[in-house]
């Protein structure tokens, strides 16, 4: 088991601001907003009991703080707007007042979710498993392994940046699982012509080599039937042949899974 601190972020958004309703040259309920007000968040819509009130918060530059001001239109924001702030570990829902009047619920934003990414700090007790890409915009604490795991991708490419280009053979990939080659891509930056090659355990993908014959243009081929790469298999690319000096050769591989 692993569990991972999460801070929910709240404010910030366009419906988050702190408003009170004047009567201006007799005309009642005219809407303004409030610079400075006080925000505070509960745990209910109503009482007084001060356990009910959240205390642990965090700015977005990481300062702890038991209550937030809203913006005097000084700072970038506009006035009355409430500043983005991450509530206590755990707790999605919130009711939050200002300047002690009536509480509204808001619900806070996971971060994490959808992208893999977090922008807050990430603190992991016990083994970690990661499916594909993690980016932790903070501080990341594991007490146990972390296995980085990309088999929930079905589809996936390895890229070798050739510069400045030169003839030669260059490892992609030692597979990390079972998958078969789907596609070979290439472009050339400058001269006039230039022949590359995949290759997997020294038997080309392709059955001839790939031909890039205009600049900047990528060009692409596909083996006769997907080649199959198991664990442990060797992957790499080729730059067989040059022309009138290119400057950089790019070689795109394309892998499936299933």
């Amino acid at each position: 088991m692993w569990g991972v601190d999460l801070r929910y972020l709240y404010g910030g958004g366009i419906a988050d601001w702190a408003l009170r309703t004047l009567t201006v040259a007799e005309v009642p309920d005219v809407v303004q907003a409030v610079g400075g007000a006080v925000i505070t968040c509960w745990a209910s819509e109503a009482g007084s009991d001060p356990s009910d009130q959240y205390t642990d918060l965090v700015t977005l530059t990481g300062d702890p703080v038991a209550e937030l001001a809203t913006s005097m239109g000084e700072d970038g924001r506009a006035r009355g707007v409430i500043p983005p702030f991450r509530g206590p570990d755990g707790v999605r829902l919130m009711w939050l007042s200002a300047d002690g009047g009536p509480r509204q619920l808001v619900e806070g934003v996971d971060e994490s979710a959808g992208d893999g990414t977090s922008t807050s700090s990430l603190s992991v007790t016990g083994d970690a498993v990661v499916g594909g890409d993690m980016q932790v915009a903070g501080s990341l604490t594991v007490s146990g392994p972390i296995d980085l795991d990309d088999s929930r991708y079905t589809r996936f490419s390895r890229t070798v940046v050739v510069a400045p280009a030169v003839t030669g053979l260059w490892p992609v990939w030692r597979a990390a699982r079972t998958c078969r080659v789907t596609g070979v891509h290439a472009i050339r930056s400058g001269g006039t012509g230039a022949t590359v090659a995949a290759v997997v355990n020294g038997t080309p993908v392709l059955g001839v080599n790939l031909s890039v014959p205009l600049a900047d243009v990528w060009t692409s081929d596909a083996p006769a039937s997907p080649v199959a790469v198991v664990e442990g298999d060797s992957v790499q690319v080729q730059v067989v042949s040059l022309a009138g000096t290119p400057t950089v050769v790019t070689i795109q591989l394309d892998f499936e899974v299933g």
